[in-house]
């Protein structure tokens, strides 16, 4: 969920992709799975 600004990612209703709080929760997991994996961390 990487935007084209490098380490500025996207979560929740930012997105696009989330139209429920499932789907917000969701992409908000998605954001810190590529935070992480960006750090190296993953």
């Amino acid at each position: 969920m990487e935007t084209d600004l490098k380490n500025v990612f996207v979560a929740g209703d930012a997105s696009g992709l989330s139209g429920t709080i499932t789907g917000a929760g969701t992409t908000g997991i998605m954001a810190v799975r590529g935070m992480l994996k960006e750090l190296g961390k993953n």
